[in-house]
């Protein structure tokens, strides 16, 4: 059977959902997500499926956000696709916070947060600089978007959306075609590597039928061997049996022979 393994198998579903993003973005049609599978993987996630949608509304929000994009479903979209739990204010509120743009977002509703847990959460997600990201391997890319939409600047996007941000802003999925030509490559190297794999499966399949098969035989020649020596051990005792009897047989006649030449 051909399977890709699970590391691989990730690694392609996030190429799929970033590339499908990706024409999701350049056509604004956040639905072209829901063409992708959905299984959940170990820790609960969607793929890729709800990695699309994440790619898609990051990207979507951020230029909502520097007023290059109009579709106000995006922060509902959001929240539900980052697993925002526990939004202090309404969806509608939290829009208008967004449109004043990323570096306001936390600032626009601090007071109805209770506790400063969830402002640094918040900060998390929507920092007012690059420089004051709590968790720049995580938070750090909305506000770089930000500021590449409001400049319409790719150079100021994060590399690994600049593919999305050119198809976006150009309405264009030629934009994609790198992601696509990657996609197909690493498919075919992930196939590639699952096809010889699999051959090297079957060989050791193969190899260790034939060692079994190889010690069921000689475990036959084994046990025939034991019920030979067996049956030429017990051919050997009876032969020492008989050899007995004929001397004992011999003597006893000639005991007899004897005691009638004395008698005569």
């Amino acid at each position: 059977m051909l399977t890709i393994n699970r590391e691989d198998s990730v690694k392609i579903s996030d190429m799929l959902a970033s590339y499908v993003a990706c024409t999701a973005l350049a056509s604004r049609d956040r639905s072209r997500c829901d063409s992708l599978p959905s299984k959940k993987d170990g820790g609960g996630e969607v793929f890729p499926r709800g990695r699309c949608y994440y790619k898609y509304d990051e990207l979507a929000l951020s230029a909502l956000s520097a007023g290059k994009y109009k579709d106000d479903k995006v922060c509902s979209d959001f929240i539900s696709s980052h697993r925002i739990d526990g939004l202090p204010v309404k969806v509608d509120t939290f829009c208008l916070a967004v449109k004043k743009g990323v570096p306001k977002i936390c600032e626009e509703f601090k007071n109805k947060m209770a506790n400063n847990k969830l402002v640094k959460e918040c900060l998390v997600v929507f920092p007012t600089s690059s420089h004051k990201c709590l968790d720049p391997m995580d938070c750090s890319y909305s506000f770089e978007l930000f500021e590449a939409f409001s400049s319409g600047k790719i150079d100021k996007c994060p590399s690994q959306y600049r593919e999305h941000f050119d198809a976006f802003v150009n309405s264009s999925e030629s934009s994609c075609s790198l992601l696509r030509d990657k996609l197909v490559s690493t498919y075919c190297e992930m196939y590639s590597k699952a096809l010889k794999k699999a051959a090297e499966d079957a060989k050791k399949r193969e190899e260790t039928e034939k060692a079994k098969l190889l010690d069921a035989q000689k475990q036959k020649e084994y046990e025939e061997r034991k019920r030979m020596d067996a049956e030429k051990a017990a051919q050997e005792k009876m032969k020492e049996k008989l050899k007995r009897m004929q001397e004992e047989d011999n003597r006893k006649i000639k005991e007899m022979m004897n005691k009638l030449e004395v008698d005569h």
